[in-house]
């Protein structure tokens, strides 16, 4: 049995003897008086408490205050009475009563001690429970339940684990439906009023008071109590000096005061304590809720509004904006108690030092006005400041989004330069700020001198008859100084609120703004799937309709195509049905639950196995059919954690295809009514595409008895669907099945015709049933007599969707009707690509049932097997399966390795001039408080006789006095602002430094270090970990500098006033010692704990905004939200650790403090003959403040280590280990590379030391303006090679040589500015068209024109209103794919050089484009040497040669012809597989 339990049985136990002793005390009244009175009126409370404390632990209490303040009020007047009673010593007194009263006063005692425990059966508590809930009243004042935390830090380094919940009052899933229903609530009011407040919006501020309201009343009515113990101290302070100086008062006053003192002291720094925890738990759950409200409506924003905020401004909307918010909310009492402050400190001044009171007014109302000024003016810097956070974020997010593009451009200095340009506007703001923060501080270090100064001057020389008294001097200092801080409080105040209103506003803007519209799709029960009537929709209400008189019915089961060309409005329409445009006109209609499937693979960054299930349960069946379908299998077999290998941020570790197929098992197994594919296959190689097709979309597959919408640039897959939508300038020119559009003769069927032609295809077959095949109309030469001509015949050949290959040829698992399928159909079947072809068969009917069922994957020819060891590599697996390494936590002290670069960045002699004028200003600080107990203990002023009130000594007594104290004063002055000066130009200087410094060493980080580190990690270490060296470092280390300095003042004065204190000098430095050792370390892990989980949280919250359009499809918002919430939570329990320590050592120095104020009263007090009233009056002032150092000095250490964790941070980030230098002394001609050879010399690659070979002895000799095609299976070693001719991985061995220069002996930015790439990924930045074609204005109009004319995208500038000025949106989001691939190909043309690399760039056009893509490319390269890595053999069977590439290795290196000749080749088996060859 616990204690709880023990105190909890016997409380009724005594309970009954109290009750029975006043029932005998009673007993020996005769008749009524008051004595009766009181003690039956104490019986019956009694009863009541009974009462009380059984219906508070039937409702769950385990506490109760009431009851301890009763025990406690008990026994203390208990023994007031019974000392009374004792020292009275009635002889006549019966001693029966005397005896129950003592016996009465033990059991109230008692009683008092059981409310120390809680009243709980610790079986049922929780580990992970909050202490706060299972501790007694008196432990949650003190903090005693925080002790058993405090006791593991100081046993081992914090853990996550060893955290506990908070309570659940204050968790986010309590909190946050309360502030959803006020803010409907308040949403429906402003409905309520109809179209007069249509531009009006929900008051955010009003939410948020509605939503608190109860915690907010409790803080500010607490705060209004703890005013009068706060502005006591001063009396409490005039009253002892007073004691002090008039020797008549007897003895017992003193101790009353020295009490008094006490209880102020004690009263004032509990309920202080307690107010602050309070308003802080508000502050961090009014927080979390907001980032919470803020997630959702970021999942639920419409377009327009998107368009308005950014994903770094919402980013920083959560990180700063909801922060100033909660410590806003937490101290919202003080808006308006520095008012009620000044007020009282202005009554007790006038009533010690009368009109003289009004000097010290007289300088507030004329320093008031110019820190009310400053405020203003550092209020308008600070918003300039938050405006270019914004701006520098934003684009620090978009440089790490685009790294690897930036890099393979060379741009990535450029781009940083754009930063530092940023940061250098912002680093001016933020010396301005400074230089207005500079004055405000020469305000408060002037006003409180002054006011002193000019009311002690006034208040002598008023009237002859006033003397400076020790009493009134030290009580109006004590009165200046609660003065002054109200003083100095009240622009910071005002400065702060001002501050918090425009985060305020600026959340409140975001969360009105307009979401999606529920109605624009309803969700009626109908005979077809989708329908659309009449349906105009529009991305932008600048640019007009997008989508215009679109009439859609698709049956349920069915599978739509959707063709058209690049722009014509696929994509949006697919957006329309999904309801993420604004409908303009008409009505949509979809009956079932959609997945989608967008053309960019939306991956996160989880598990392989995660991403698929997305949030569902596991059944193990229906997951091993869906893997098998989307030809996953053979990439989990190689991978050493199969599906429980993460996957990198945005899909960084795998390949477009692999992520296209995770996308598209993520929508099969999501089981869904509706499927809105989005040109899935375009991502794919052919041979991979055919079989999702087949065993996915088609008919056979998984998805056979669903509606699926399919957009296609591909015509092989056409013959086989239902329905076919063709578009053009975002209408429906035409629909209908296959035959009925070719039968039409419209423009589908003379495009069919026009590419059947150019493929010299046969229309002489008259009959429907038989297939249009390549092969019935050409006669295949034998193999010795290929020619260029058969060359060019294959260009544009590829397999249709029908033909099925065997499972060993492909590599996997088809159903056994599939193969009855390709033997109806013939094995002489040639068809074209998703990209040109148009040859297309019609599909052969069979009786052959539909299957049901996969079949197991079966295993390929050993000569097409991938490499394992080369895919490990590739993903940059470890054994666990983890690519994205945890972000580093040091444990222990802060080494001096971080904090040396910070220091030297400031300036060593920065410092120490610092620390030089910090010694002079205490120096001048202290001297002023010596040089009044001076002035006022002077034996010549205090005796009139002496020196009479009017005489010329008395006033050259005071002039001495005054003249000394004005220099002191003016040195001091002078002091603070040189020490401000030097630390702001330090402070600033360093910011800048460390910044820069990180900048440039993550830019020049190698493609391994972004591999590994999600994007918001690194926006992290720019944002939140950089603030404090903006000023927060400074703040608090001169508060720590000062504390000490204070200390050391304290420990000096007392030891030469009164050496009895020195018995209390060694206990108080080892506890105060003690407490260091045990708050800092504790504190400082949970600085690095708490920076540590912000990165999760906000890395989440960027992926989710990515994939907003997938997320809204698969209607998971409400689980993201979760996963969210969940992640912020970690990261709150850790702030509320760290403010719960905050409290927990405020407390331990409030019980030191009244400690040692009542020593060393009771010690002033007992020596006060000899001490004096000034030196008392010293003393007290002095004591009063040990405390309030003490606790600082050790609180500042704890936040410095938690800005030093900041520094540590980004030192890290500073030493990260970088690529090859930029320049290098060998430095290549202007014209170079001028012819464009390539010589790959014994070249070997590896991605890791000691890692094995992913490219072994590659020699190929490639010779200017040769056209050479890289082919190989997935991970052969196709990209490895990109990135070695780029040199973003360094080569193990061997070299390689562009036109007689070893690109190793070259600068990375000499290579890369020399070569062109056009990317697979089409990655585009912020901001206009010109500016993503030409970043830094190199090129004229002219120049940008006609680019974009040979990329085909002239006549859709010409329709966009602001041409070249056009805003591409974040990430080029206002562009469809292909548009995006286009302007690449536009940017690749500006670029002059004789070496173009292209990888796959032309997957997300249609077929036409394609085919004027690659004109283009023929035409504008021709004498250029162009390396092109292909999925499709197509695009490059008219190359010179091709590369094969396999296991790293090359295998084969020659003309097509030649290749194609022998059928033994790697290439001739690929060229079959892709259906090119018999």
């Amino acid at each position: 049995m616990d204690l709880g339990e023990i105190c909890k049985d016997d409380f009724w136990s005594i309970i009954v003897i109290q009750l029975s002793i006043r029932y005998l005390q009673l007993q020996l009244l005769d008749s009524w008086n008051i004595k009766y009175i009181g003690l039956l009126v104490e019986s019956i409370s009694l009863v009541l408490l009974m009462a009380l404390t059984e219906v508070e632990s039937r409702k769950g209490f385990v506490t109760s205050g009431i009851q301890t303040f009763y025990w406690f009020l008990s026994s203390t007047s208990g023994i007031v009475l019974l000392y009374s009673k004792l020292m009275a010593k009635n002889q006549n007194e019966d001693m029966t009563e005397q005896q129950l009263l003592q016996t009465y006063l033990v059991t109230c005692m008692v009683q008092f001690i059981f409310t120390w425990f809680p009243d709980i059966d610790l079986d049922t508590v929780n580990e992970r429970d909050c202490g706060f809930a299972k501790a007694s009243f008196l432990q949650r004042i003190f903090f005693v339940w925080f002790n058993g935390f405090m006791s593991t830090g100081a046993e081992k380094t914090i853990e996550e684990d060893d955290m506990c919940d908070m309570m659940p009052e204050d968790q986010t899933e309590n909190k946050l439906p309360v502030l959803e229903q006020t803010w409907k609530a308040e949403q429906k009011k402003l409905e309520s009023k109809g179209s007069a407040s249509a531009s009006a919006e929900v008051d955010l501020f009003k939410v948020l008071v509605k939503s608190n309201w109860a915690s907010l009343l409790t803080a500010n009515v607490l705060k209004f109590i703890v005013l009068i113990p706060q502005q006591c101290n001063p009396l409490v302070t005039g009253l002892l000096v007073g004691f002090a100086y008039d020797m008549d008062q007897p003895m017992w006053k003193g101790y009353v005061y020295v009490l008094a003192g006490f209880l102020c002291i004690s009263i004032n720094r509990i309920l202080n304590c307690y107010l602050h925890f309070l308003g802080r738990n508000t502050g961090l759950g009014i927080n979390a809720c907001l980032k919470n409200f803020v997630f959702k409506k970021a999942m639920r924003l419409s377009n327009k509004a998107r368009s308005e905020s950014t994903a770094g401004e919402i980013s920083n909307m959560l990180s700063n904006d909801c922060n100033q918010v909660q410590v806003f909310m937490a101290h919202l009492f003080w808006s308006w108690c520095v008012v009620l402050e000044f007020c009282i400190s202005f009554t007790i001044v006038y009533s010690t030092v009368s009109y003289a009171a009004f000097a010290g007014i007289a300088v507030l109302l004329v320093v008031m006005p110019l820190n009310a000024y400053m405020a203003k003016k550092g209020h308008n810097t600070h918003l300039a400041k938050v405006e270019k956070r914004d701006e520098r974020s934003k684009l620090m997010t978009e440089i790490l989004n685009g790294i690897k593009i930036l890099k393979l451009y060379a741009w990535e200095m450029a781009f940083g330069d754009r930063i530092l340009d940023i940061r250098k506007e912002e680093i001016n703001i933020l010396r301005k700020q400074r230089l207005f923060s500079i004055i405000g501080t020469i305000c408060w270090c002037i006003a409180p001198f002054l006011m002193g100064f000019l009311t002690f001057v006034l208040y002598v020389y008023i009237s002859p008859d006033h003397m400076l008294t020790p009493t009134k001097a030290f009580q109006s200092l004590a009165t200046f100084g609660a003065l002054t801080h109200t003083f100095n409080a009240m622009p910071h105040v005002l400065f702060h609120i001002l501050r918090s209103l425009v985060s305020i506003k600026r959340i409140q803007k975001f969360l009105n703004s307009e979401e999606l519209d529920d109605s624009a799709v309803s969700h009626e029960k109908a005979d077809d799937a989708i329908t659309i009537e009449k349906g105009t929709f529009s991305w932008d209400e600048k640019l007009g309709p997008c989508l215009k008189d679109i009439n859609v019915s698709i049956p349920k089961g069915s599978l739509t195509a959707i063709v058209g060309s690049v722009g014509s409005g696929k994509s949006s329409l697919l957006s329309a049905m999904l309801g993420e445009m604004e409908k303009d006109e008409g009505k949509v209609n979809i009956d079932g639950h959609v997945a989608y499937v967008s053309q960019q693979a939306w991956i996160y960054n989880e598990t392989i196995k995660n991403n698929i299930l997305f949030s569902n349960d596991y059944h193990e069946n229906t997951y091993n059919d869906v893997i098998d379908a989307c030809c996953l299998q053979r990439d989990l077999d190689i991978l050493v954690a199969r599906d429980e290998t993460e996957i990198g941020e945005k899909g960084i570790n795998l390949s477009g295809g692999q992520k296209q197929r995770v996308n598209i098992a993520r929508a099969v197994y999501f089981n869904s009514d509706i499927y809105l594919l989005d040109d899935p296959l375009s991502a794919v190689d052919v041979h991979v595409g055919k079989g999702i097709f087949e065993k996915v979309i088609g008919e056979n597959g998984l998805l056979q008895n669903k509606t699926r919408i399919l957009v296609t640039h591909g015509i092989s897959w056409l013959p086989r669907v239902d329905k076919i939508l063709c578009m053009e300038d975002g209408r429906i020119t035409e629909s209908g099945t296959y035959n009925e559009l070719m039968a039409n003769g419209g423009d589908f069927a003379k495009f069919i015709q026009k590419h059947k032609k150019d493929g010299n295809t046969s229309d002489s077959s008259d009959d429907e049933e038989n297939i249009v095949s390549v092969t019935e109309t050409m006669k295949m030469p034998n193999p010795k007599d290929l020619d260029v001509n058969i060359i060019e015949d294959l260009l544009n050949c590829q397999p249709t969707s029908p033909v099925i290959h065997d499972c060993t040829e492909l590599g996997y698992g088809f159903p056994t009707e599939a193969a009855e399928i390709k033997k109806t159909i013939g094995n002489k079947v040639y068809g074209r690509s998703i990209s040109r072809s148009f040859a297309i068969e019609k599909e052969k009917k069979t009786d052959s049932p539909k299957p049901t069922k996969k079949l197991k994957r079966k295993t390929t020819d050993d000569k097409f097997k991938l490499n394992e060891k080369r895919i490990k590599l590739e993903e940059g697996k470890c054994s666990d399966g983890k690519i994205i390494e945890d972000d580093e936590l040091e444990t222990g002290e802060v080494q001096m390795k971080y904090i040396v670069p910070y220091l030297k960045s400031i300036g060593y002699i920065v410092c120490l001039l610092v620390l030089t004028f910090v010694s002079m200003e205490q120096i001048c600080d202290n001297a002023k408080g010596f040089w009044i107990k001076e002035w006022t203990g002077d034996e010549s002023l205090n005796n009139v006789t002496m020196a009479a009130s009017d005489s010329e000594l008395r006033a050259e007594t005071n002039a001495y006095y005054i003249r000394f104290y004005l220099v002191i004063g003016v040195f001091h002055c002078i002091s603070v602002l040189t020490r401000e000066l030097l630390l702001s130009y330090g402070v600033l200087r360093g910011a800048w430094i460390m910044h820069e410094n990180m900048l440039k060493n993550i830019l020049r980080g190698p493609m391994t270090f972004f591999d590994s580190n999600p994007v918001g990690r690194i926006v992290n270490r720019f944002s939140s970990d950089l603030e404090p060296l903006d000023g927060g470092i400074s703040h608090h280390l001169m508060i720590t500098l000062d504390c000490i300095y204070g200390f050391i003042a304290v420990f000096v004065v007392m030891l030469t006033t009164i050496p009895k204190f020195f018995i209390l000098v060694l206990p108080l430095v080892y506890l105060c010692h003690g407490l260091k050792k045990q708050f800092v370390p504790v504190r400082r892990q949970l600085a690095r704990i708490t920076s540590k989980q912000r990165s999760p949280f906000y890395s989440h919250f960027s992926e989710c905004l990515n994939g907003v359009h997938v997320i809204r499809a698969y209607d998971m918002t409400e689980k993201l939200t979760q996963q969210s919430a969940e992640k912020y939570s970690a990261l709150n329990r850790s702030e509320y650790h760290i403010r719960v320590m905050d409290f927990w050592l405020s407390m331990r120095f409030c019980v030191m403090n009244t400690l040692c104020f009542t020593v060393c009263g009771f010690l002033a007090l007992t020596n006060r003959e000899y001490l004096g009233a000034a030196t008392v009056g010293l003393i007290i002032s002095y004591v009063l403040s040990l405390g309030d150092s003490m606790e600082s000095i050790v609180r500042m250490f704890g936040e410095l280590e938690h800005n030093v964790v900041c520094v540590e941070r980004i030192v890290q980030f500073t030493e990260k280990a970088q690529e090859a230098p930029l320049h290098t002394s060998v430095i290549p001609d202007k014209s170079w590379p001028a012819h464009g050879k390539v010589d790959i010399e014994n070249y070997s690659m590896r991605y890791k030391d000691n890692d094995p070979l992913v490219l072994q002895d590659i020699s190929v000799d490639i010779k200017p303006g040769e056209k050479i095609g890289i082919v190989g299976k997935t991970g052969a070693g196709k990209s490895s090679l990109t990135l070695g001719l780029f040199r973003l991985v360094e080569p193990a061995d061997g070299k390689i040589v562009i036109d007689k220069h070893d690109i190793s002996d070259l600068g990375v930015f000499d290579l890369r500015s020399n070569l062109i790439i056009l990317p697979q990924d089409p990655t585009l930045f912020c901001g206009t068209l010109r500016s993503n074609l030409d970043p830094f204005n190199v090129c004229t109009d002219e120049e940008i024109y006609e680019a974009l004319k040979h990329a085909h995208l002239k006549s859709f500038i010409d329709t966009l209103p602001d041409k070249l000025k056009y805003d591409c949106g974040e990430g080029g989001k206002n562009l469809s794919v292909g548009q995006r691939q286009l302007i690449c190909l536009a940017r690749a043309l500006l670029r002059k050089s004789h070496v173009l690399v292209l990888d796959e760039a032309t997957a997300a056009v249609d077929m036409e484009t394609d085919t004027l893509i690659q004109g283009t490319i023929k035409n504008e390269f021709k004498h250029c040497t162009v390396l092109t890595i292909a999925h499709r053999l197509n695009t490059i069977i008219d190359y010179d040669r091709i590369l094969v590439l396999d296991h790293g290795k090359v295998i084969e290196f020659d003309s097509p012809n030649v290749l194609l000749e022998d059928k033994s080749t790697v290439f001739y088996s690929m060229a079959k597989q892709a259906g090119l060859v018999k």
